[in-house]
């Protein structure tokens, strides 16, 4: 009797690495997912490695010589180890009126939280731009830089106003005002191209603003990615709020950007 020999299956290809949440693409040989807003999950079938993209909500800015809004933190990790089952995703929103960004995370791997932005004068991912009194905020280390310092306009009689410093951003730390007529820009974004496989701006500062004895003397612009003259920070780059004469203006929300190659081993 004659036996047909099969050859036995040395190495079985692993199981494709899959994940839901969010919205996703695909971007070249890699799946990508997007969080734009709140909490939510992200599901995965078996252990792997992802890329992540994670940016804080941007700090809000004050009205006329007020500095510009600080950027939500930056962080861009490659390679974090994260196992099956289900992790919460938090994307921090914009800081409304003047008021501090809100903080993002993944609650996976050794992602650190990425810090909202600094309102004028305060602390946080990036700092916010010092006014025509208080000074600037720090940024946080790692994730983006400090905001500059305003100048005050004094005469006979006691202040009658000056120029604001810009809003630090991830690139670069905000701009000082230039005199007391002449506000700082807000600081550079930094660029990733994880959503779309092109370079993308986050994180910008928003640029500040001027005013002296009721006069408006002008908003300067916001880095990349950042609040431009008296606006908002863009959505879904946290972004600093840029300085207005009148009222105030918000940080830009923030964003969760995943990224893998689901045939990884």
């Amino acid at each position: 009797m004659s036996f047909l020999m099969v050859p036995r299956l040395i190495g079985r290809r692993a199981t494709p690495f899959e994940a839901t949440g969010g919205s996703a693409t695909t971007v070249g040989a890699n799946r990508v997912h997007v969080f734009l807003s709140g909490i939510q999950n992200f599901v995965v079938n078996r252990d792997g490695v992802v890329d992540v993209l994670v940016v804080a909500g941007g700090g809000g800015a004050g009205g006329r010589s007020s500095g510009g809004g600080g950027a939500g933190g930056f962080i861009v990790r490659t390679n974090v180890a994260v196992t099956a089952g289900t992790h919460a995703i938090t994307v921090g929103a914009g800081g409304a009126s003047g008021t501090h960004g809100n903080n993002s995370n993944v609650a996976f791997g050794s992602v650190t939280i990425a810090v909202g932005g600094g309102q004028t004068g305060t602390s946080g991912g990036s700092g916010g731009g010092g006014s025509n009194g208080p000074g600037p905020g720090a940024g946080t280390a790692g994730q983006g830089n400090g905001g500059g310092g305003g100048q005050i306009f004094s005469k006979r009689g006691g202040n009658e106003g000056g120029a604001g410093g810009g809003g630090g951003g991830a690139g670069a730390a905000g701009g000082g005002a230039g005199s007391p007529f002449s506000p700082g820009g807000g600081g550079s974004g930094s660029a990733n191209t994880f959503r779309t496989g092109s370079n993308t701006f986050y994180a910008g500062g928003g640029g500040a603003g001027a005013s002296v004895e009721g006069g408006n003397n002008g908003q300067s612009g916001g880095g990349n990615g950042g609040g431009g003259s008296a606006g908002n920070g863009g959505v879904n780059t946290g972004g600093g709020g840029g300085t207005p004469f009148n009222g105030s203006t918000s940080g830009g929300s923030g964003i969760v950007v995943i990224r893998y190659n689901p045939e990884q081993d």
